[in-house]
């Protein structure tokens, strides 16, 4: 019996709050606040892409002038810092100074990871472990491909000079 009067003084006050529960106000398409869509739908690719170490050149890495690259698929992260590729990428490219080459023989690109390993010329070779990312301040609404990280100079096999660097984008000669 008590169990019954219980239900039945619910169901009551459920009969008498109803009508006061305000009703959702229907609004029209045109009223509606425009949905904020981000559209990343922009790929880059190193192309034929130049880049040169940002700033003065580290002891030790007078050897190149400058870094091209070509190849690569991807695309600005939410975040608008990182360049990041949907799955690995093969790169081809060279270190260059003048007539001088150093073809890369190991070029990959994975998420924003970026490795290179050049050839040997007279016994002299680089290796590089870094990040690609977007140069320009995430409120910028352009982008423009920066890299960063761990450059290594090796002579005969042995590790002869390292350092930290970024390589900033270098405009095409016309």
């Amino acid at each position: 019996m008590r169990k019954e009067v219980l239900t039945f003084n619910a169901c009551l006050f459920l009969l008498w709050a109803v009508p006061f529960v305000p009703a959702r106000q229907q609004v029209s398409p045109s009223e509606a606040a425009p949905v904020q869509i981000q559209s990343n739908d922009v790929t880059f690719s190193f192309g034929e892409g130049r880049y040169f170490i940002d700033g003065k050149a580290p002891r030790g890495f007078n050897e190149f002038e400058y870094l091209y690259l070509e190849g690569g698929s991807f695309k600005l992260s939410p975040d608008k810092k990182r360049m990041v590729t949907d799955s690995p990428a093969a790169l081809k490219g060279e270190l260059y100074k003048g007539r001088r080459k150093f073809k890369l023989r190991k070029a990959t690109m994975e998420g924003d990871a970026l490795t290179f390993e050049s050839q040997a010329v007279a016994g002299l070779s680089f290796q590089f472990s870094g990040t690609v990312f977007n140069a320009r301040p995430p409120s910028d609404a352009d982008a423009e491909i920066g890299i960063k990280g761990r450059l290594s100079k090796w002579m005969n096999g042995k590790k002869v000079a390292e350092a930290l660097v970024t390589f900033s984008y270098l405009e095409p000669e016309d």
